[in-house]
C-alpha cells in the first residue's frame, strides 16, 4: 500500500474471508496509532481510527457481514 511517511505495521489481521487486513500503523508527530482497513489487493479501504493504542485488533461477525472490532484506548493530549 501506498501507507506514506508510515513506519512498519504494529498489529495486523485478516479478515476470516481473507479479502482484507486491519492493521495499525505508529503515526508520525502524533501520539498513539492509526487503523486501517486494505483491500487484499493492497489498496486502502479506510482508516478507522487515527489516535489511540490499538492493541490486537480482531474481527467479529455480526450477522452475514463481518466487522473490525479494536480495542482502541484513546490517548491523553
Amino acid at each position: 500500500c501506498d501507507c506514506g511517511k508510515y513506519k512498519v505495521p504494529q498489529f495486523l489481521t485478516w479478515s476470516p474471508d481473507g479479502e482484507w487486513v486491519m492493521l495499525t500503523f505508529w503515526s508520525d508527530g502524533k501520539p498513539g496509532q492509526e487503523l486501517w482497513i486494505l483491500a487484499r489487493d493492497g489498496s486502502i479501504a479506510g482508516t478507522l481510527a487515527t489516535a489511540g493504542y490499538n492493541a490486537n485488533p480482531s474481527w467479529y461477525i455480526e450477522g452475514k457481514g463481518v466487522l473490525p472490532k479494536s480495542t482502541l484506548t484513546p490517548v491523553a493530549r
